[in-house]
């Protein structure tokens, strides 16, 4: 058992069955945008068994990483990360990768692991994904060279139908209307037989998942925002050049769930369009930081959000409630005598000593 996506899922009708998928059907799906490859997958119009399978394939059992000393590790398509990262973290916990499904003590998961289609345009990376109100293929156009192609690939396998794919159209130089078809179920959930091979290893309990956020939380390469890193970021991003291509290589190593209030100054600077790049970690970064929630707080936002959340330090309140001051505007002040307290649930929570 390999990494390749599209397995022949015609000899797995004992994981299936295990897998309590009912109603179930072989379809063959276009597995390529040239339509030169047709593989086999599994069709179904069970919502029970696919929001189950889901949630296995997409979860995290929350085994610390350290406890996986030794074992390997699976990383699922469709990672925010780059591979190089994922391995270069993955061995600091001691961890190997392989692409070996059967090898795996791991799934490394992601929010890409399926997904839902609204149209006819099929993902060709997804191990799982659904179909509303689609269409399979009986027979392709007759006379265009790789319609006969599947219609051939069709006949000598023995499948009826093949889902439709209007990403491939203008590869076979034809369309739905030209071609014999069925409707399918109007959610119809599709499996390929990568999708098939991992679950049925985490059903029989020979493998755990480990989202793969949680793979850089948990790494020891991660380091907190501190006062004199802020310092260096906001220097290096100033400084434009070769710094800002250091910087991001930096970012992507700052944790985010400690010091919010540097983490709130440094994205009230940096911005990730300035980066003009299509690095994915500093992407994954980004988005795994929620750069925008941050600028869309005032002083006295952060200070009461993150005190409702509990996760206000007295040091993140000493800094922003200077801040909040400067923001108080008071008028008449020839007639009257102005006097500023802090409430005392606050000064009695982050200024007592």
């Amino acid at each position: 058992m390999s990494k390749k996506l599209h397995i022949d899922v015609r000899p797995m009708t004992t994981i299936i069955a295990n897998l309590g998928l009912t109603s179930t059907d072989i379809n063959g799906m276009i597995c390529a945008r040239n339509a030169s490859e047709v593989a086999t997958v599994i069709v179904s119009d069970c919502v029970d068994a696919w929001t189950k399978h889901t949630n296995m394939i997409e979860g995290d059992d929350e085994t610390p990483l350290r406890n996986y000393n030794k074992k390997k590790a699976f990383i699922m398509p469709g990672s925010h990360i780059t591979a190089d990262r994922m391995k270069q973290e993955l061995r600091e916990h001691k961890i190997t990768v392989t692409n070996n499904v059967s090898d795996a003590d791991i799934f490394i998961t992601n929010a890409n692991t399926f997904t839902n289609t609204h149209g006819e345009l099929l993902p060709l990376r997804m191990p799982m994904f659904s179909i509303k109100n689609g269409y399979s293929i009986t027979e392709f156009e007759i006379g265009q060279r790789k319609c006969e192609f599947i219609n051939k690939w069709m006949e000598d396998n023995g499948i009826g139908h093949v889902l439709w794919d209007s990403g491939v159209a203008e590869s076979l130089s034809s369309d739905l209307h030209s071609s014999e078809y069925d409707s399918l179920p109007y959610d119809t959930y599709v499996y390929t037989g990568l999708a098939l091979e991992i679950l049925d290893r985490l059903q029989n309990g020979n493998a755990e998942t480990v989202f793969e956020d949680r793979v850089l939380i948990e790494s020891p390469n991660m380091q907190p925002l501190t006062k004199d890193l802020l310092d260096t970021v906001l220097q290096m991003y100033n400084a434009g050049g070769d710094d800002m291509e250091l910087l991001t290589k930096i970012l992507p190593t700052i944790q985010g769930d400690t010091n919010h209030h540097l983490i709130w100054k440094m994205f009230g600077t940096i911005q990730e369009y300035q980066f003009g790049t299509r690095n994915k970690d500093l992407q994954h970064w980004f988005r795994q930081m929620d750069a925008h929630s941050y600028n869309r707080l005032s002083p006295e936002d952060f200070i009461t959000h993150y005190d409702a959340i509990g996760e206000l330090t007295k040091e993140g309140f000493k800094y922003m409630e200077p801040l909040c001051r400067k923001e108080i505007h008071i008028s008449n002040r020839d007639l009257y005598v102005f006097k500023v307290e802090i409430k005392p649930e606050y000064r009695e929570k982050y200024l007592k000593k």
